[in-house]
Protein backbone atom coordinates (compact mmCIF):
# COMPACT_ATOMS: atom_id res chain seq x y z
CA UNK A 1 0.00 0.00 0.00
CA UNK A 2 2.78 2.08 0.35
CA UNK A 3 4.32 2.04 -2.70
CA UNK A 4 0.92 2.51 -4.37
CA UNK A 5 0.52 5.93 -1.98
CA UNK A 6 4.04 7.26 -2.46
CA UNK A 7 3.61 6.51 -6.64
CA UNK A 8 0.15 8.68 -6.43
CA UNK A 9 2.13 11.30 -4.58
CA UNK A 10 4.85 11.16 -6.99
CA UNK A 11 2.71 11.83 -10.14
CA UNK A 12 -0.39 13.52 -8.86
CA UNK A 13 1.32 15.81 -5.79
CA UNK A 14 0.68 15.50 -2.74
CA UNK A 15 -2.88 16.37 -1.30
CA UNK A 16 -4.44 16.48 1.82
CA UNK A 17 -6.15 12.85 1.37
CA UNK A 18 -3.01 10.68 -0.20
CA UNK A 19 -0.90 12.21 2.48
CA UNK A 20 -3.15 10.86 5.26
CA UNK A 21 -3.80 7.33 3.54
CA UNK A 22 0.13 7.25 3.79
CA UNK A 23 0.08 8.05 7.59
CA UNK A 24 -2.28 5.33 8.10
CA UNK A 25 -0.24 2.89 6.38
CA UNK A 26 2.66 3.96 8.58
CA UNK A 27 0.66 3.95 11.85
CA UNK A 28 -0.89 0.07 10.85
CA UNK A 29 2.91 -0.82 10.42
CA UNK A 30 3.48 0.55 13.69
CA UNK A 31 5.93 3.16 12.73
CA UNK A 32 4.21 6.16 14.75
CA UNK A 33 6.51 8.50 13.93
CA UNK A 34 6.71 8.20 10.77
CA UNK A 35 2.78 8.38 10.30
CA UNK A 36 2.42 11.60 12.38
CA UNK A 37 4.54 13.25 9.58
CA UNK A 38 1.93 12.06 6.90
CA UNK A 39 -0.92 13.24 9.09
CA UNK A 40 1.10 16.80 9.67
CA UNK A 41 1.57 16.90 6.19
CA UNK A 42 -1.61 16.50 5.36
CA UNK A 43 -3.25 18.65 7.89
CA UNK A 44 -0.85 21.05 6.92
CA UNK A 45 -2.73 20.85 3.26
CA UNK A 46 -5.87 20.82 4.27
CA UNK A 47 -6.85 22.36 7.78
CA UNK A 48 -10.40 21.42 7.25
CA UNK A 49 -9.82 17.52 6.97
CA UNK A 50 -10.85 15.62 10.03
CA UNK A 51 -9.53 12.53 8.89
CA UNK A 52 -6.20 14.15 9.34
CA UNK A 53 -6.44 15.32 13.04
CA UNK A 54 -8.02 11.99 14.04
CA UNK A 55 -5.05 10.27 12.57
CA UNK A 56 -2.76 12.99 14.44
CA UNK A 57 -4.47 12.31 17.44
CA UNK A 58 -4.10 8.34 17.58
CA UNK A 59 -0.38 8.63 16.96
CA UNK A 60 -0.75 10.44 19.88
CA UNK A 61 -2.80 8.20 22.11
CA UNK A 62 -0.23 5.51 20.91
CA UNK A 63 3.08 7.16 22.17
CA UNK A 64 0.65 7.78 25.69
CA UNK A 65 0.79 11.88 24.88
CA UNK A 66 -2.42 11.51 26.11
CA UNK A 67 -2.89 15.82 26.52
CA UNK A 68 -2.00 16.22 22.44
CA UNK A 69 -3.91 13.41 21.82
CA UNK A 70 -6.86 15.29 23.03
CA UNK A 71 -6.20 18.36 21.33
CA UNK A 72 -5.91 16.99 17.89
CA UNK A 73 -9.29 14.69 18.61
CA UNK A 74 -10.95 18.06 19.48
CA UNK A 75 -10.15 19.25 16.00
CA UNK A 76 -11.24 16.42 14.68
CA UNK A 77 -14.69 16.78 16.19
CA UNK A 78 -14.78 20.37 15.71
CA UNK A 79 -14.76 19.74 11.66
CA UNK A 80 -17.17 16.71 12.32
CA UNK A 81 -18.88 16.32 15.26
CA UNK A 82 -20.64 12.51 13.73
CA UNK A 83 -17.47 10.21 13.83
CA UNK A 84 -17.97 8.30 16.44
CA UNK A 85 -14.16 7.09 15.68
CA UNK A 86 -13.70 11.01 16.86
CA UNK A 87 -15.40 10.42 20.34
CA UNK A 88 -13.97 6.77 21.12
CA UNK A 89 -10.73 8.19 20.72
CA UNK A 90 -11.35 11.23 22.62
CA UNK A 91 -12.86 8.82 25.23
CA UNK A 92 -9.64 6.84 25.42
CA UNK A 93 -7.13 9.69 25.91
CA UNK A 94 -9.76 11.36 28.60
CA UNK A 95 -9.77 7.81 30.99
CA UNK A 96 -6.04 7.34 30.59
CA UNK A 97 -5.59 10.83 32.21
CA UNK A 98 -8.00 10.05 34.91
CA UNK A 99 -10.95 11.97 33.98
CA UNK A 100 -13.69 9.56 33.97
CA UNK A 101 -16.58 11.81 33.77
CA UNK A 102 -15.19 13.39 30.83
CA UNK A 103 -14.51 9.94 29.21
CA UNK A 104 -18.10 8.53 29.76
Amino acid sequence: ALEAYQNTINCEGANAENCCYMGAAYEKMGKIDEAFKYFKKSAKLDEEYDDAWFGLGMCMLKKEKFFEAIHYFKKALNLNKDNPNYWVGLADAEFNLGNLQASS
